[in-house]
């Protein structure tokens, strides 16, 4: 099997990002950079150099209208898998583009096993506005995804975001009630994105992935109002024009780079291409 190097692994996430720019610009959906990828593109003008992924956000209307224009693209079954919360069998409360020519091994990660080098797709939903409610709202929905994680035999990885995560979800597995969901993908899914959608057409204030596990991931809606262009490497992505807002609001004085200790990656996927395995 031949690895894919780090240069390869940057070279196919940005043209992944590429593509589902293309649809957006083609047909006028709002998108972001999200997390350390948004982080990235304003500290380093790029990936973060100890990071290797790259994850884009959208208001869940938004979402929705991409998820149908990436499904009727030519160009997805060619070079791209998409993992979405409506298919049949999904264990994830958001989108996954996959390459269709690398899979990668992992002893962490049993969950997304076998699929190919990888960008995130995160719906951003409406929270209340209360802080106190939005904390219990995003605690309960990260309960309900570790539940879908779990429900797949051997595959507690909705934790591969960390060592932390990956604990509460074995902790999962040894819940009594576990066994009731075991293969129950499609109820899961089905609760999971009704719950998530529950404060949408509301007044509430809020908005942010509400299954995320950092708690601080809510912040006023009015962010996901104006977008604009950004350098990422050697492309041109999009991203709230606000995105100081959000920033300090996951990462506090997020220009300042975090102790070595602090860095976290995922080096525990190992990517490899299939025509060479």
């Amino acid at each position: 099997m031949k690895e894919v190097s780090k240069e390869e692994l940057f070279t196919i996430q940005l043209d992944m990002v590429q593509f589902v720019d293309d649809i957006c610009r083609q047909q006028n959906i709002n998108y972001s950079l999200s997390g350390g990828s948004l982080l990235g593109s304003i500290r380093h003008g790029g990936f973060i150099p100890w990071d290797d992924d790259i994850d884009l956000m959208l208001v869940r209307k938004e979402y929705n209208r991409l998820i149908e224009a990436i499904i009727s693209s030519p160009d997805l079954s060619k070079k791209y898998t998409l993992i979405h919360s409506s298919q049949k069998n999904a264990y994830l409360p958001f989108a996954k583009l996959c390459d269709n020519r690398t899979f990668f091994k992992s002893d962490l990660d049993t969950l997304n096993e076998g699929t190919g080098v990888f960008i995130d797709i995160f719906p951003m939903d409406i929270m209340p506005t209360d802080i106190k409610k939005a904390k219990k709202f995003k605690k309960k929905a990260l309960l309900n995804n570790l539940r879908l994680a779990s429900s797949k035999k051997g595959g507690v990885s909705y934790a591969s975001a960390s060592n932390l995560i990956f604990f509460l979800g074995k902790l999962v597995l040894l819940a009594p009630w576990h066994f009731m969901y075991q293969n129950r993908y499609e109820y899961l899914n089905s609760k999971i994105n009704l719950f998530m959608q529950q404060y949408n057409n509301t007044d509430e204030k809020n908005i942010g992935y509400v299954s995320s596990w950092n708690k601080t991931e809510y912040m006023d809606k009015t962010i996901f109002d104006e977008f604009e262009d950004v350098k990422f490497e050697n492309r041109v992505f999009r991203k709230i024009k606000r995105h100081d807002v959000y920033l300090n609001q996951l990462y506090g004085d997020y220009m300042v780079l975090p102790p070595e200790n602090k860095r976290e990656n995922h080096d525990y996927y190992k990517w490899y291409w299939k025509d060479e395995e």
